[in-house]
Order: structure tokens, then C-alpha cells, then sequence
């Protein structure tokens, strides 16, 4: 694997999906980001509950996939000048440079990463990023923390005709289950309302799977 990046697109990919990582876990791999150069650059972070995948605009001269530690990775970037990152393998041994900076570091096989699960397509949305954070903000706080009653702990999405209508708190929500498509845990929307607006694009696309699935 071999590409280039921007400094500063690089260090928030991988800030944004260092979210979803595990700082601990039995499964090595989980507390680092895969790494896939194809024709574009890919980051994923998962802790087998929550999953995040970003996308970075990238020269990738040879294609590959890697796991490399998320603590490590993302320490080495944020140190590095603003200028463009160059990230080259040979097998497991990733070398990383950008300007005077040199760094080598050890990866993980990307076979031990698991497969995040698949999103089904007809239950998508697509809506401004400005929108989405404003409606999530303002009804994060009212979830409640009881977890003896775990669907009140997240907000209730509705969609109508033209798309997504309302959050709701959903200890509080009393909707109509016919136009309800998914019931969001808070930890998951706190993970997703934050990184929104990092970066420029003018809409977010969303994939809720039925029936919060």
C-alpha cells in the first residue's frame, strides 16, 4: 500500500473515526482504524456496536489494506507539519513521512478486523449536515440514563413524505409507529453529532437500518 494526503484531512479522518474505536478489547485489531487504498482513501473504526467509516480524498499509487493502532497513528499525524503525509507498507511494517519526519510502525493483519454489518439501502435519507446536528442537539440532552428501560435511553427518528420530520426524546415520544424509522441509542448519536461539520460537504447521508436493526 502506498499513498499521499493532506496533513489535515488525514489527522480528521482519523479523529472522526477514532470514535468508534475500542481502547480495549480482546480483539487486537479493534483498537486500531483499517486502513483501505483503492482508488480512494477509507478509514473505519468499529467496537462491534458502533461503526465509523470515512472517506478522504487521497493519491494512492498502490492499492492495499492495514490495520494500524488508532492511538499511535493518530499521536504520529497530529505531530506532523502541514504538508502533505506520505504512508507506504511492506508487509506489516508501515513507513510514514512528511516533510523532515520520518516514523516506522507495525500493523496489524487486516484479516483480525470484523466485517462491519451490512445497511440496507431502501431505509436512507439524505439531509443537510446543519439540520441534522441542530435536531440532534437539541433533544440529546432530554434522553433519559435509565437503563432499566433501554429504549428510552436514545431519540426517536420520524420520517414523512419529505423525509426526516422530528427527533424525539424518546422517554418522552409518543409517535406514530407507522412513521418511526429508527430509535437511536445516545452513546451512538453523541459519536455522531460530533464530528458533524468537520468537514465541508453539503449534505450527510445517513443509512438507519429498519426498525433500528
Amino acid at each position: 500500500m502506498k499513498f499521499t494526503c493532506e496533513k489535515a484531512l488525514l489527522q480528521s479522518a482519523i479523529s472522526i473515526s477514532s470514535r468508534a474505536v475500542s481502547p480495549k478489547s480482546s480483539i487486537t485489531a479493534l483498537e486500531g482504524i483499517l486502513v483501505n487504498a483503492t482508488d480512494e482513501l477509507r478509514l473505519t473504526g468499529y467496537n462491534l456496536s458502533t461503526g465509523i467509516r470515512t472517506i478522504v480524498p487521497a493519491d494512492v499509487t498502490e492499492p492495499g489494506t492495514l490495520v494500524l493502532s488508532a492511538h499511535l497513528f493518530g499521536d504520529i499525524i497530529r505531530r506532523l507539519a502541514d504538508d502533505v503525509v506520505s504512508v507506504s507498507t511492506e508487509n506489516n511494517m508501515v513507513n510514514i513521512k512528511c516533510g523532515m519526519s520520518e516514523f516506522n510502525i507495525l500493523g496489524t493483519d487486516p484479516e483480525e478486523f470484523p466485517e462491519l454489518p451490512t445497511v440496507e439501502y431502501q431505509n436512507s435519507l439524505i439531509l443537510p449536515q446543519s439540520r441534522l446536528k441542530a435536531m440532534i442537539s437539541q433533544t440529546l440532552f432530554a434522553v433519559s440514563d435509565n437503563e432499566s428501560r433501554p429504549i428510552h435511553t436514545g431519540s426517536l427518528f420520524e420520517v414523512d413524505s419529505e423525509g426526516l420530520s422530528r427527533v424525539l426524546a424518546a422517554e418522552d415520544a409518543e409517535a406514530d409507529q407507522s412513521s418511526v424509522l429508527a430509535d437511536l441509542p445516545q452513546e451512538i448519536l453523541t459519536k455522531l453529532v460530533l464530528p458533524l461539520g468537520d468537514f465541508t460537504k453539503a449534505d450527510v447521508e445517513e443509512m438507519l437500518a429498519e426498525a433500528a436493526e
